[in-house]
């Protein structure tokens, strides 16, 4: 099969993006760590101390090679899936689905040697039917559709790959999720402060308690899908083999602003409703249970035991009601802030086409982000291993092998490789959501970059291959 990359070969631009963005990300950690080394040295004399000044290089050093090493495995972990992905997706859910048959077998040829008949009563009534169910009914059913998610996410990572702006997007919109928030909690705490003090209306508390995590909630989904639109923009642009500008996704995501703050409004109060709902049982829960401890601890009763045995069951089971409601909004949505930047759509027109292609859509977004969640896996480990390794060995050997540095620097990589994959993987989501979003609206057709074999290959696994009608009869809406 031929790897969906834009060239047929990769040139030294690539590399040197590459080099380029780790070299940018390095400047911002050293810059920040030499600020921090300068404020603590401020007013000493411990520059002047050789120890001390060839620690504090010895740390820089280190940490600027780590940062780029942390880089450019993550790219090698992209390359990876862009050549690997259905293999290594493939494999890991076979090694999950064989879990349980593997462990009721072993199980069963441990229990024969002690008892045959409950060895042999294991293996046939537990055993086996486990291998049948996983691999006769389960995997069979999940194969073509694993495939397919594997292409989503092979297109996706070259997207990225050749598109290195987006990862610079997702670290400033990061940076600037972490000033602007600050600056809110900040804020309400004057706020809260302000209008609470010596004020006994604990209604009043409780409103501007409300209206400030509303606040917190929907800003923050605005900044967080004005910098997604901006991704998803150039990755569509590149997705047409087009060369995309950060400063066009910029425009575009800012020209849709209003229907972005429309739709971060909308999921900050779903979200503060699931929040309030969460309130209020926990609240009662803490009530019916002082309650019952007023009434003398020392007394274990079976009808004590009952009673927790029950709270714990109805709070699983509305916990479980809460992010089944939480998940059903995400897939509802799925596609709305596609709309809103490719199609420049209103709110309310991008909702009800988010939820047509939900009905159209339902198995490849369901298995789009299984196969996002393999590629996460894949990045993660892969990245923090490395990580965690050369981390290790520089702090082993830097410092007199001290094993408490190894640590230092192993945990301290590993902590940043996991931000840093953060960044990185959140691009290749969003350029999967804008790919599965054309193909819905165009067809293979519209993947103006995939070579022709590969789009055959989407179209043969594709759960429904037909292009979406806005105005085909729907069954729910």
């Amino acid at each position: 099969m031929a790897t969906p990359t834009v060239n047929a070969e990769k040139d030294l631009t690539e590399t040197d993006d590459r080099l380029i963005l780790g070299l940018f990300v390095s400047l911002i950690f050293l810059g920040l760590a030499t600020a921090l080394v300068g404020y603590l040295a401020q007013g000493t004399n411990v520059l002047a101390d050789n120890k001390a000044t060839a620690l504090i290089l010895k740390i820089l050093i280190g940490a600027v090679a780590l940062i780029v090493i942390t880089v450019l495995a993550n790219f090698k972990a992209l390359d990876i899936l862009q050549d690997h992905a259905e293999g290594l997706m493939k494999g890991l859910t076979i090694f999950f689905l064989a879990i349980f048959p593997v462990f009721f077998t072993f199980f069963g040829i441990a229990a024969l040697i002690y008892n045959p008949i409950a060895g042999i009563i294991v293996l046939v009534f537990l055993a086996l039917p486990f291998w049948l169910l996983m691999f006769k009914l389960i995997w069979p059913a999940m194969k073509r559709r694993i495939e397919f998610s594997a292409q989503m996410v092979k297109v996706a990572t070259t997207i990225v790959t050749n598109e290195p702006g987006m990862i610079g997007v997702g670290i400033l919109q990061t940076l600037f999720t972490g000033i602007i928030m600050a600056f809110l909690a900040i804020m309400g705490f004057i706020i809260r402060y302000t209008l609470l003090y010596n004020n006994e209306n604990s209604n009043i508390g409780l409103a501007v308690q409300i209206i400030s995590l509303f606040v917190v909630y929907w800003v923050g989904f605005i900044i967080n899908y004005y910098f997604d639109g901006v991704n998803i923009f150039m990755a569509y642009q590149r997705l047409k083999n087009k060369d995309p500008k950060i400063g066009q996704g910029f425009s575009r995501a800012s020209k849709r602003l209003p229907a972005i703050a429309g739709y971060a409004a909308i999921t900050a109060i779903f979200i503060l409703l699931l929040k309030l709902a969460q309130f209020v049982i926990h609240l009662g829960e803490t009530e019916e249970g002082g309650e019952g401890k007023s009434s003398g601890t020392s007394e274990l009763t079976l009808s004590g035991l009952a009673w927790s045995l029950g709270s714990f069951i109805f709070k699983l089971g509305f916990f479980l009601i809460i992010g089944f409601l939480a998940f059903i909004y995400y897939l509802l949505t799925f596609f709305v802030l596609p709309v809103i930047i490719i199609r420049k759509k209103s709110l309310k027109e991008s909702m009800k086409e988010s939820m047509n292609l939900f009905e159209d859509r339902l198995w490849d977004i369901l298995y789009s982000e299984m196969g996002l969640g393999w590629a996460s896996f894949i990045m993660y480990s892969f990245t923090g291993v490395i990580s965690l390794v050369v981390g290790g060995f520089y702090g082993y050997y830097a410092y007199n092998k001290s094993l408490l540095m190894a640590a230092v620097f192993g945990i301290g990589a590993l902590i940043f490789a996991i931000i840093l994959t953060g960044f990185i993987f959140r691009p290749v989501r969003l350029s999967t959501i804008t790919i599965l979003y054309t193909y819905a609206t165009e067809g293979s057709q519209g993947l103006f970059m995939v070579p022709d074999e590969l789009k055959e290959k989407i179209d043969e696994l594709a759960e429904h291959p037909r292009v979406y009608r806005p105005n085909r009869r729907r069954r729910y809406w």
